[in-house]
This record gives C-alpha cells, sequence and structure tokens, in this order.
C-alpha cells in the first residue's frame, strides 16, 4: 500500500494479507488491531470504497443487453442443449436480466455455462466442462427476439 504515509513494513504486510480475503468467503478481518491512525484508515477506506466502485461498475452480463422474453430463451438452449446430446434433466439460474447460467450433463461429463444475449435474435452460449476444463462458446440464432 505505498502512498499511504507512516506505515511501517509491518503494516504494509498485514494490510495485503488482509485485504486478499477482502471479496472471499473467509471474510475480511477488518482494519481493526494494526495500529493505524484515523487518517490512515480513512485512506484505506477510500481505496478500497474506489476498488469496490470499480468492480461493480457494470452489472453482470454487461455489455449484452437485457433479455425481451427469458422464459423463451431457457425453453430454446433447453431445446437446443437436447437436440445437441444434452440430458433434458438440467438447470438453469437467470443472473441478472442480461445473463442465465445453466448446470447440464452429456455423455457423463457435467457442464457449467453461461447465456447472453449478443443480438436481438442471437445468443451466446459459453460451456466449460467441469472435468477436464474444456471450454466452448457457439453463436445460436433463435426464431424469436431473445
Amino acid at each position: 500500500m505505498s502512498g499511504i504515509v507512516g506505515l511501517t513494513p509491518d503494516q504494509v504486510r498485514e494490510l495485503r494479507s488482509r485485504l486478499a480475503s477482502y471479496n472471499s468467503a473467509r471474510g475480511f478481518k477488518g482494519l481493526d488491531g494494526m495500529g493505524l491512525t484515523p487518517e490512515q484508515i480513512q485512506e484505506i477506506q477510500r481505496r478500497i470504497d474506489v476498488q469496490v466502485a470499480e468492480w461493480n461498475r457494470y452489472p453482470l452480463g454487461w455489455p449484452c443487453k437485457r433479455f425481451k422474453d427469458p422464459s423463451a430463451v431457457q425453453k430454446f438452449v433447453r431445446a437446443d442443449l437436447i437436440d445437441n446430446g444434452f440430458r433434458p434433466r438440467m438447470t438453469f439460474k437467470k443472473t441478472s436480466p442480461r445473463q442465465f447460467q445453466l448446470r447440464a450433463i452429456q455423455d457423463g461429463n457435467e457442464y457449467l455455462g453461461i447465456v447472453v444475449k449478443t443480438g436481438s435474435r442471437q445468443l451466446t452460449i459459453r460451456l466449460l466442462a467441469l472435468d477436464d476444463n474444456w471450454s466452448q462458446t457457439t453463436k445460436i440464432k433463435t426464431p424469436f427476439d431473445a
């Protein structure tokens, strides 16, 4: 954290260690107990706020357009995947107005996928095989305005 006046090398190491878990499941331990001045805490918090604002600058699925008919999109993608050898039992989760996540199985391999709208009548599907990290991105034309 160069540029923050008066931090000792030990404080810099501790701060970097704590910040590494800022957005993780382990959780951020905060800034207490590091011997920082109120001014140092204020400056560190300002920098954290700037970084968080940048992370959240765009909504999930950006810059793709919002789905006009999410249920039709889901039915269309399900049918397309089944036509391509995926098992009918698959799950979809609408993570934003711009994106679906899916989980499906083909030939015993499990896949995670993302579906976004990349044109008025076009979807893009990105699939990732969990077993071997194989991935594929496919564009699909739809007969309706997705």
